[in-house]
């Protein structure tokens, strides 16, 4: 054989090799997709239900926790009750703790896999940046779009198996728990065993995961929350935690990651499981520390407030008032208040301030969200029905499309104030994570979807209304 001849075969071996292995890469990827996706289907079963009526009128319904689990659950039923000569499938697709980029993001998946008539749309409220993120922020640059890849991901649960079993072996077993630099690695596996259903596996990792950095901690919290707040795991995990800040805080109360980590934990300890004492302490030692945080001053009038301890609870807000006057948290936290005990006039003198404080507009990445999804929905024929949170004003929302003469926006300030004249916040509310509103009650969310589903009913063509003795009308009428 000529020496060409054995280069060219050289060669050629070469070229098998990688053509080999860049197709054994593509098919295990192939394959890790495909389960995700077999395993995501599953966990969607509830709303596949939505598919099982072909003559429906299909809705679904967009948004953060504020629309996942909360007012989609009633408004079917209300749908249907207030209507003949249509069925309505409501199809629940909020999702708790995101902002409008992955709504958007998401859209095109969801419309292909439920398609919907229209679109209920509440979102904006976490662009914010409200709430602690509930996932790692993305990497940036080309390592972006490697860790993209679910084998990519598989390749450091591989490597973290073998670092454990290296671990045990040459550290005599020591926890894993004090391996602090890798954290992302044990949040990752913790997010993957919760998918699969392991909450035991999953909650242990999370804990293992938490560092004195703020992100590990409120990323693995808000997680061990989604898989049920009160489980036995949950629990297992807020009460280590507990006693993991606690420790650092004595032994570092300086430390900035550490005291936030701690106030995080004391928040989600009043806001999740209503933990009142627990969650006062909490704020009490954070004011020891920091006797100017308004925040703290806030949340410690909370808890009085909720344990019915209204003088104390009065005495802190007015305290968060005196070192920051124009905050539009303690202005609407001291609304509420004045809900709270009846003094209707002091409340809404308290909210108008707080109205007055922040500009009556959204943040240009909501803005430009909610036109990319008004126009996905154009494309698609798919009618777009804008809904603004409760008690807040639907003019902002109604500016973000100023061109659009047939958009249909939901009103729901002037309902909830009108309930709350009559009704205590917390019969409305469970919290005020936004500042002027915040999660429903049952009783919330039910009035939410009634008016929702009334804005639908005269919206959509061709429905014949039952006569209910309500507001509710036909399009058109007067």
């Amino acid at each position: 054989m000529s020496r060409s001849g054995i280069q060219t075969t050289l060669t050629q071996k070469v070229l098998l090799i990688a053509f080999g292995t860049i197709l054994a890469f593509f098919l295990l990827e192939a394959g890790l997709q495909i389960a995700s996706f077999i395993l995501y289907s599953f966990q969607d079963s509830e709303n596949s239900r939505a598919l099982t009526d072909k003559n429906a009128y299909r809705v679904m319904c967009i948004g953060e926790s504020t629309t996942q689990g909360q007012y989609p659950v009633y408004l079917e039923e209300i749908l249907n009750r207030n209507s003949r000569g249509i069925h309505f499938s409501v199809v629940d697709k909020g999702v708790g703790g995101t902002d409008s980029r992955f709504i958007l993001a998401a859209l095109e998946d969801n419309i292909r896999r439920y398609r919907p008539q229209m679109v209920v749309a509440m979102i904006g409220v976490n662009d914010g940046g409200i709430h602690m993120p509930s996932q790692v922020p993305a990497s940036s640059g080309s390592m972006a779009g490697v860790k993209a890849f679910r084998l990519y991901k598989l390749f450091r649960l591989l490597c973290l198996h073998l670092k454990c079993k290296w671990g045990e072996s040459v550290q005599n077993k020591m926890t894993l728990v004090q391996d602090r630099s890798d954290w992302e690695w044990y949040f990752e596996l913790g997010r993957l065993l919760s998918n699969f259903g392991e909450k035991s596996l999953s909650t242990e990792a999370f804990r293992k995961a938490c560092t004195p950095d703020v992100r590990s901690f409120s990323a693995c919290f808000s997680l061990v929350l989604r898989q049920g707040s009160h489980s036995k795991e949950s629990l297992a995990f807020i009460e280590n935690a507990g006693k993991i800040l606690t420790k650092r805080l004595k032994a570092s109360p300086y430390d900035h990651d550490i005291r936030e980590n701690y106030f995080d934990f004391g928040r989600r300890r009043l806001t999740f499981y209503r933990a009142y004492d627990d969650a006062a302490q909490v704020f009490k030692n954070i004011i020891v520390l920091d006797p100017r945080r308004v925040e703290a001053y806030l949340l410690l009038g909370k808890c009085y407030e909720l344990q019915g301890k209204f003088t104390l609870a009065k005495t802190m807000f007015n305290k968060a008032l005196r070192l920051d006057g124009r905050n539009v948290w303690v202005l609407n936290y001291l609304s509420i208040y004045y809900h709270e005990i009846g003094k209707h006039d002091l409340a809404e003198k308290y909210a108008q301030v707080a109205r007055e404080s922040v500009p009556l507009s959204y943040l240009p990445m909501t803005v430009q969200n909610y036109r990319r999804i008004k126009d996905v929905l154009e494309r698609h024929k798919i009618r777009l029905l804008c809904v603004q949170y409760p008690l807040r004003s639907v003019s902002p929302l109604k500016k973000i499309f100023p061109e659009m003469k047939d958009m249909v926006f939901v009103d729901n300030e002037q309902v909830f104030k009108k309930a709350l004249m009559s009704k205590k916040y917390s019969v409305l509310f469970t919290d005020v994570f936004a500042g002027d509103f915040g999660h429903c009650t049952p009783l919330g969310n039910r009035l939410l979807a009634e008016n929702i589903a009334e804005n639908i009913l005269n919206n959509v063509p061709d429905i014949q209304v039952k006569s209910t003795g309500s507001t509710i009308k036909r399009e058109g009428t007067q």
